[in-house]
């Protein structure tokens, strides 16, 4: 064989053994690279987000699970009587949901509205001429739905009142309550109407339907302290014309915190009234202390 034969084996034999090498180092690679743990996993530099709820907009109903207590002192401080007929007339209102709040209600306040009138609830000063009529004046259930929220909020309202109890009268009760916020001022009108279910003639103690449309304006003087004035139409629905009648008075809160508030109010009852009302003018006069203490 000559040199040139010899070079081409020689040369294949090399190129042969090479291809062998680099085959058996490929596989040894891929071998490995499945061999070889994976890098641990890095951890998040992006903070999970946490959607916090929206608390609603205020509104004319308590959040939900919310209790709210109000006690009012009412006393006549008329000329003919003074300081009676004076009572304690307590309220119990409950969030049920944030749209709906149930009221055992009792104070005049919460029946009609107006704070020109004393003797709701227990009476403290007893029975007889000039004082209570009863010791006990009645109250009754009702209902809360919201509405609308925020600068405007109106809700619906609905009860079953027991008006008195010495005979008893039950009145269903509709309306509306509503506030109107401007900047630091703001105003309340809750008108509702009273309809008479059962003794509808009796003579001896009158139970007619009723027009209730008492409104305030109040304005914070400061975050804690508003002052208000109110005023408002009311009157039996038969005989309107001549047996309406129209209150005046002054009324100031103070919001110790968010949960605890106290109020005065003096209001003359009847300060003009139609032409079969008794004595209108300023002697008809009530002063009203209240606390009201909500859970949260």
């Amino acid at each position: 064989m000559g040199v040139v034969s010899r070079f081409v084996v020689a040369a294949l034999a090399l190129l042969a053994a090479t291809s062998t090498a680099h085959a058996q180092h490929h596989k040894r690679l891929k071998v490995a690279a499945r061999e070889k743990p994976a890098p641990p996993e890095q951890p998040s530099i992006v903070a999970p987000v946490v959607v916090e709820p929206v608390p609603p907009l205020p509104g004319m109903t308590l959040a939900a699970g919310t209790v709210l207590v109000h006690t009012a002192l009412e006393v006549s401080l008329s000329q003919d009587s003074p300081v009676a007929p004076a009572s304690l007339a307590p309220d119990l209102s409950v969030g049920v949901t944030d749209d709906l709040t149930l009221a055992l209600v009792e104070s005049s306040s919460a029946l009609t509205g107006f704070r020109g009138a004393s003797g709701a609830g227990f009476c403290l000063t007893g029975d007889g001429n000039g004082k209570c009529r009863t010791s006990y004046a009645g109250g009754g259930f009702e209902a809360l739905y919201s509405l609308s929220r925020g600068e405007l909020s109106v809700a619906a309202n609905a009860g079953l009142l027991a008006t008195t109890i010495d005979p008893v009268h039950t009145d269903l009760k509709l309306g509306f309550k509503m506030k109107l916020t401007r900047a630091s001022s703001y105003a309340l009108f809750s008108p509702s109407i009273w309809y008479a279910l059962n003794d509808r003639y009796d003579r001896i103690v009158p139970h007619k339907d009723q027009l209730w449309l008492p409104f305030s304006i109040w304005n914070k003087l400061t975050p804690s302290f508003a002052l208000g004035v109110g005023s408002g139409f009311k009157g039996p629905l038969q005989g309107l014309a001549t047996k309406w009648s129209v209150p005046l008075g002054v009324l100031m809160q103070y919001s110790v915190d968010q949960r605890v508030s106290v109020g005065w109010s003096l209001v003359f009852g009847r300060v003009v009234a139609g032409s079969e009302v008794m004595d209108p003018g300023v002697d008809a006069r009530v002063l009203q202390i209240w606390l009201s203490v909500a859970s949260r």
